[in-house]
């Protein structure tokens, strides 16, 4: 019976590995695997296990908040369709959010206070549904590779916000950044579009020289 039963949770858990977008047949992939190596390396056990069990509980909760919104049909217009907008502002949050965390390591400028957080995020959450209603308003709904149209644009509408919830001491700390900050926000869109193919040819690759080549 517990050799049935330890048989059983073995394929419960490949089945539930495969269907993870962070996996691939149920194999952890080889840059989170050698980024988990060297942060243990130099971290505290403690702060390990808070970040591993922390960061997926959050980004659970999210997914969870943005799935219950319900969708409607898509042949009633863009205009109909609350459910699909109200989605879209959870991801231009989540993207300012990453955006306002990293502004300080990546471009050496002061930490945001929380208001301007907090307003970055919500500005950058109706940015990303107004350019969402422009797409499907001139295309069709649901737009196809919706998340890589929005990305050709959401670089600059970022930077255009974060320059207006900045005061004026900190744009003037900012002024040479602006376009490091472009080029850092417009590759982040890319890869979107990049690590997909990218992953694409890497499981598909065969042979030990296209592995080779491709890492």
């Amino acid at each position: 019976l517990r050799l049935n039963f330890t048989a059983w949770l073995t394929k419960a858990l490949d089945a539930w590995h495969a269907t993870q977008l962070s996996h691939y047949g149920g194999k952890y992939s080889i840059e989170r695997m050698l980024a988990l190596e060297e942060y243990s390396q130099t971290t505290c056990l403690t702060r390990i296990l808070l970040v591993i069990l922390s960061l997926p509980s959050a980004v659970f909760v999210v997914a969870i908040c943005q799935e219950s919104v319900p969708l409607q049909d898509p042949r009633e217009g863009w205009q109909a369709n609350y459910g699909f907008w109200v989605r879209v502002s959870f991801i231009g949050i989540a993207a300012s959010y990453a955006v306002s965390t990293q502004m300080g390591p990546l471009l050496d400028a002061p930490p945001l206070s929380l208001k301007q957080k907090i307003a970055f995020c919500i500005g950058s959450g109706v940015a990303y549904v107004a350019m969402g209603m422009f797409l499907t308003a001139v295309s069709v709904l649901p737009e196809p590779f919706f998340i890589l149209s929005l990305s050709v644009m959401a670089g600059l509408v970022l930077a255009v916000i974060l320059r207006l919830v900045l005061d004026t001491e900190a744009r003037g700390c900012m002024r040479e950044k602006w376009l490091q900050f472009y080029k850092i926000t417009v590759m982040n869109g890319a890869m979107c579009a990049g690590y997909p193919l990218y992953q694409v040819l890497f499981t598909k690759a065969n042979n030990e020289l296209p592995v080779l080549l491709m890492l």
